[in-house]
């Protein structure tokens, strides 16, 4: 019992030296893994009020003892202090196949330190490791660095994390791409990545596993596998993700008046057929994709055939293609699907591009900001090619793309008159693509959520759960709608000999919450101050669709708010109660905290 420890490789970019670190087994079976363990060691590692992009910031990569050993156990979490928010605890959960083969490498995780004089890549293959001179590839997108990095290793199942020039030029919203299309976007993993000079990371391993308990823990994969195939064919979720992919729900949330339509200023869409529902499937789609070991298989890969990007390889999903379309009311398919594919080329956060790219546009229809401001670019709402125009000056910091390249709060206070109004983020972390205006519960975890304004929070209590249980595991949380936790608990048990029951999940997700706030709080944020929404939602009704008229009361959401609170163990400040730190086992915080609040 209690035996499972995480092996850990800790890098020094600045010596180029590394050591493998075993956790004590105490601190893996309180955390588990991913998210929860993350946030418990960036509190370690991590000296208070540290700048996130200092040489010392870490950049922490962790596995979960699921990671490869359960269908939908492809994932990774990449743990930091956020560079676009700079106070945050900030994570970012990315799937396809390199957290399995970092565990097949004979890893539970990756810690990067330091600073590399000059571009460099990590290289892992079992219990080696090596540097590698990256000159030749800065300033490469991610698609050319992966491909050139493969071909080099000879050998295709080489996995490979790389960051493009977004991530090079430190813009604070960069993403860390892998296998093309898959991102750890939200917060700027790839800024910081970026800042270490580190261009890309390769791992190949051959290590087998050897779970506490095989035969319970094949019964269990076997459970959940045959539940996930038959979710493909038998339920509406399964199959619409193994069919299209989530950028299909676009038209969905559109009728449900929860949609980004227009910076955020609508909910529902007349236009939305022209760039969603089946048209990808009927002029795009070459084949279905997966993580590994899962059978919903929800990414799907495309090419535009014809026009002036034709040739452009794509994958979209529903959050990238709803801020760039919708959000900036795009109604050019072909356009969309090009920009969505560049974002992920250049390695950049597409969800917070396309809400800065909204930003920008009403700023710029308001008259905030000027055509001689954007050196000519006419950013009318919809403007392909003016998009692109300015994503260039974004991603190079050229210009006004300077003060873009820091996100919307940021770029709300340099620009002034009144622009702020119009910057949809909650503690600097740019809105997911849903419009909360009709709908509370997504307007409340925008702004209680510890990375700010991101979906991934969780829209209720059960949902939040959930979703940093799964993404401590780790496994994929759009499994959810399929998998019962107890399979799981199950599973981790299986996996580790640990003896954790169903009744504790709800109790392990509080702790795991906690501890990502209370950080938050060291850092910084006071939640009294932060834990809060732009005033567009309390006070611009919808004029369109179904919820027409529908808006956020700023009273009703401050209730709301001292609910979620009082759920959560926080006093009227949002602040963690001393019984509730007690209760949840997260003692050793106290005193830091009691410092900080005197």
């Amino acid at each position: 019992m209690k035996k499972y420890q995480a092996r850990i490789l800790d890098v020094n970019l600045s010596h180029r030296t590394f050591e493998v670190r075993v956790l004590d087994p105490e601190i893996c079976y309180r955390f588990i893994g991913g998210r929860g363990l993350g946030a418990a060691l960036l509190w370690d590692e991590f000296p208070r009020r540290e700048d996130p992009l200092s040489p010392d910031a870490p950049l922490i990569f962790l596995l979960g003892p699921l990671t490869a050993l359960l269908p939908g156990g492809a994932q990774m979490c990449t743990v930091f202090k956020s560079p676009e928010t700079e106070k945050t605890y900030s994570h970012s959960i990315v799937g396809a196949h390199f957290g399995m083969e970092l565990r097949f490498a004979g890893f539970d995780g990756l810690i990067i330190r330091g600073q590399s004089e000059g571009p460099v890549i990590l290289s892992i293959e079992d219990s080696k490791v090596s540097f590698k001179e990256a000159e030749y590839l800065w300033g490469k997108g991610t698609f050319e660095t992966e491909a050139q990095l493969k071909k080099e290793a000879k050998d295709p199942f080489v996995r490979v994390l790389s960051i493009g020039p977004a991530g090079e030029n430190l813009v604070r919203f960069a993403s860390i791409q892998q296998e093309y299309f898959h991102a750890a976007a939200r917060g700027g993993a790839g800024c910081l990545m970026g800042s270490k000079k580190l261009k890309a990371i390769t791992v190949r391993g051959h290590c087998l596993l050897t779970p506490k308990k095989p035969k319970a823990l094949y019964r269990v994969f076997t459970d959940i596998y045959n539940r996930l195939r038959k979710a493909r064919t038998e339920i509406r979720g399964g199959y619409y993700l193994t069919r299209w992919g989530s950028s299909v729900g676009s038209v969905r949330h559109s009728d449900a008046n929860e949609l980004d339509v227009k910076n955020y200023r609508e909910a529902f869409w007349s236009d939305i057929d022209k760039i969603g529902g089946l048209e990808y499937e009927r002029q795009y789609k070459v084949k279905t994709r997966g993580c590994g070991l899962c059978p919903v298989a929800c990414m799907q890969v495309g090419v535009i055939k014809e026009g002036p990007y034709a040739g452009r390889v794509a994958c979209p999903d529903y959050d990238s293609t709803s801020t760039i379309g919708a959000g900036c009311l795009v109604q050019d398919l072909d356009g969309l699907i090009y920009l969505n594919s560049l974002g992920d080329e250049w390695g950049v956060d597409n969800i917070s591009l396309g809400n800065v790219t909204s930003f920008a546009m009403e700023c710029y229809e308001k008259g905030v900001i000027t055509r001689q401001d954007l050196d000519g670019i006419d950013l009318q709402w919809g403007n392909v090619e003016a998009m692109k125009a300015l994503w260039l000056k974004i991603l190079k910091k050229e210009g006004i793309g300077k003060i873009l390249a820091q996100g919307v709060k940021k770029a709300s206070q340099v620009f002034g008159k009144g622009s702020e109004k119009y910057a949809m983020q909650s503690k600097g972390l740019e809105f997911g693509a849903y419009a909360p205006q009709a709908h509370p519960d997504r307007a409340l975890q925008f702004a209680v959520g510890d990375r700010g304004g991101c979906h991934h929070f969780g829209a209720t209590m059960g949902e939040q759960n959930y979703r940093v249980i799964a993404d401590s595991l780790i496994v994929c949380t759009w499994h959810r709608h399929f998998i019962d936790p107890s399979l799981y608990i199950k599973g981790l048990n299986a996996a580790t000999g640990w003896d954790y029951t169903r009744e504790d999940w709800d109790f392990l997700a509080d702790r795991l919450l906690t501890m990502a706030r209370v950080y938050n709080i060291r850092e910084g944020v006071q939640p009294w101050e932060e834990d809060i929404l732009p005033d567009r939602i309390h006070t611009e009704p919808l004029t369109w669709g179904t919820k027409k008229g529908a808006y956020y009361p700023k009273e009703q959401f401050l209730r709301d708010r001292e609910e979620w609170y009082r759920k959560r163990g926080c006093d009227d400040r949002g602040v963690p109660t001393l019984e509730h730190l007690k209760k949840m086992g997260l003692d050793f915080v106290i005193p830091d905290l009691e410092r900080i609040l005197r």
